[in-house]
């Protein structure tokens, strides 16, 4: 790799770093605070799925608990994964752009832009989610396939691309429809004689091996924990019913209405770009790399759709696609120009990235309307209220808190006193009754003095009132609005605020 290229790539990282400066210590969502939540208890000794309860596979709870492990949880740990994860995919997207013959140029052009869309503020990309790791063990793969001919020479690349597919399954289950696309195309485009053929095939059984043996092991360690059952439940029983029918949802993910989303508008020149770029591919045969691309489409599509939810942060898996296929397609549309030499072909791509730039920064502008703003103002309010609680409730007392609320074991650096924060298996799956009378007496046991209630998420949960049965509602609860907050009866706290109602005395909620 030339001086030039290596000068390239640090300053598109560094460009990458400083787009994220903007949400340091900023509002997380959901997922991602409750992956560290349940990271910060795996490194105090709790157990996952059995006592910590999510129904994603262990990859991005170990993920985060490493991360955790090495800078302690909080703001530093959400800019590291973000930071990290995004300039690992940089490298990848430059490695597959410039796969094929295509050369530095366009590997150069697509980690540039790759630089100026990475973060999205429609996509939730400010607050790293599964979908940022499966990216980078995408684009990573593409990039071998696309080399197959050089790369697949040496099996330990064969591994290495089996590794990632299956590591990338470990994230999200979803992500072996890639593995069985990719490999499909490469045996289907595989010139030669039988013995080329036989090679091939060899070569993506040695990938399956590969995933099917971290699957294995992965299940072997819980199975001598004895806690397989609580696994097996949480990560394939669970999320089976959680989906519905997968037929379905990729019927519907196909439709125009969740093939294009709303928050994919920043992104419609790209689109518009690489459209083109299919349009002037069609002079010619279809070659192996742009039938990898189409896989990679079709790949993308599908994995958005199978879980039958099309949530903004499942369309991250669009990025760094779109990032290799434009890079492709600016160069077909120079390919076109009598004139074509380095400083027109620049000249376009420099244009076309200072639009899209443009298109970026308008968004960033929105970042903290947006996140003030989704789902009611629970996000903002949530780091705002974990303040407030400090300031009435003793650190030997203890809370719990429901939906979008679990931000507050982060922010009030508590730890939950069940390992039920996650709250869908309270309403899906055979094990929500289980569950629900599981929570109570987690919560009863010894009693907690405070519950944090997201009303929309009560509507989940099954005879909820029982839960709240011994509690009263705060005075001037709408203070806290969309939340509702609770106090145990009898309990010291409820003196107190009888006494000194919150709020008069408080002034900081």
């Amino acid at each position: 790799m030339k001086i030039n290229t290596v000068f390239a790539l640090v300053m598109f990282s560094i460009i990458i770093i400083l787009s994220r400066l903007q949400t340091y210590d900023g509002l997380l969502g959901l997922d991602t605070v409750t992956y560290s939540v349940i990271a910060n208890e795996l490194l105090e000794g709790r157990s996952l799925y059995t006592d910590l309860w999510d129904h994603k596979p262990p990859a991005i709870h170990l993920t985060f608990a490493a991360v955790q492990a090495l800078v302690g949880q909080g703001p530093q740990s959400f800019f590291l994964l973000s930071s990290f994860a995004s300039i690992l995919t940089l490298l990848g997207v430059y490695s597959a752009a410039s796969a094929g013959g295509r050369g530095a140029r366009v590997g150069v052009w697509a980690a540039a832009i790759w630089a100026v869309i990475s973060r999205q503020v429609y996509l939730g990309t400010d607050s790293p989610n599964t979908e940022e790791f499966i990216n980078i063990c995408v684009i990573w793969t593409f990039a071998l396939f696309l080399r197959s001919e050089e790369a697949f020479r040496d099996w330990k690349k064969i591994v290495i691309a089996g590794a990632l597919f299956a590591l990338a399954s470990l994230y999200k289950p979803v992500a072996v429809v890639v593995a069985i696309v990719f490999s499909l195309v490469h045996l289907f485009f595989t010139r030669g004689n039988k013995t080329e053929r036989r090679r091939a095939f060899f070569q993506v059984s040695i990938m399956a091996a590969v995933g099917v043996g971290a699957w294995v092991m992965t299940a072997g360690y819980f199975f001598f924990q004895n806690r397989f059952a609580d696994f097996y439940y949480a990560v394939f029983e669970f999320n089976q019913n959680y989906a519905g029918n997968p037929v379905q949802n990729i019927i519907k993910g196909f439709q125009g209405n969740y093939l294009y989303r709303w928050f994919l508008s920043p992104l419609l020149l790209l689109f518009a770009i690489s459209s083109i770029g299919v349009l002037l591919s069609l002079k010619n045969k279809i070659s192996r790399s742009q039938a990898m691309m189409a896989g990679y489409v079709l790949s993308v599509i599908v994995m958005i759709s199978l879980p039958g939810r099309y949530f903004a942060h499942y369309y991250q898996f669009w990025l760094p696609l779109l990032a290799v296929s434009t890079a492709w397609s600016l160069q077909a549309l120079v390919d076109q120009l009598k004139n074509n030499n380095f400083v027109s072909s620049n000249i376009i791509v420099s244009t076309f990235l200072l639009i899209q730039l443009f298109l970026q920064v308008i968004t960033y502008t929105q970042y903290q309307q947006r996140w003030n703003t989704a789902y009611f103002g629970s996000y903002r309010v949530v780091k705002n209220l974990s303040k407030t609680m400090g300031s009435f409730l003793l650190p030997e007392e203890t809370f719990h808190a429901f939906g979008f609320g679990v931000g507050l074991f982060y922010y009030a650096h508590r730890s939950p006193q069940t390992g039920l924060i996650a709250t869908w298996g309270l309403k899906n799956g055979t094990r929500a009754s289980q569950f629900t009378e599981r929570l109570k007496r987690d919560l009863s046991t010894p009693a907690v003095d405070l519950l944090v209630v997201d009303p929309w998420f009560l509507k989940i949960i099954e005879n909820y009132k029982d839960i709240f049965i011994n509690y009263t509602k705060f005075p001037r609860e709408n203070k806290y609005s969309p939340f509702e907050l609770y106090y145990l009866k009898g309990s010291p706290l409820e003196k107190r605020l009888l006494s000194n109602p919150l709020g008069e005395q408080h002034g900081n909620g």
